[in-house]
């Protein structure tokens, strides 16, 4: 046993399932849980604001772009990478990473991904699952 086996894992703000209908793609009440979310678990780590925004963009962009391909729920998480970068992850339930990349919905918001995530992707979880990912430097401001 090393010394990094006794340490917990670093914490995540927790799992989040929330289910959708087929209105959630202009219900604004699953978007605004997942910001609220991801803006509380930045917020409670003291990120930057500029960090904060960023954090709940991606989530709220991420959101309406799933629900408009017909997902039926997902889950979240948001976790530290290492000690300069977090990852929000979503994973999308009824839907799978070919609808997502081929669609309008994401096609429309790849520039807003790219600008402001470091890095992003979306793949395939499983069967009518697929799971799309922002990685994000909380070290500094967003500079894009």
């Amino acid at each position: 046993m090393t010394l990094y086996d006794v340490w917990p894992p670093v914490p995540v703000a927790g799992h989040f399932d929330l289910a959708a209908s087929p209105d959630d793609a202009t219900d604004p009440s699953s978007r605004g849980a997942v910001q609220a979310v991801a803006r509380k678990w930045c917020i409670d780590r003291a990120l930057r604001p500029s960090t904060v925004t960023t954090v709940t963009a991606l989530a709220g962009e991420a959101v309406s772009c799933g629900h408009r391909v017909g997902a039926r729920g997902l889950s979240l998480r948001l976790r530290w990478l290492d000690l300069d970068r977090m990852r929000i992850e979503l994973s999308w339930h009824g839907c799978d990473a070919a609808v997502l990349t081929r669609s309008d919905a994401v096609r429309s918001r790849t520039g807003t991904f790219d600008r402001l995530a470091d890095s992003w992707g979306v793949e395939v979880a499983g069967s009518h699952e697929s799971f799309q990912w922002f990685d994000v430097d909380t070290r500094t401001p967003a500079h894009r």
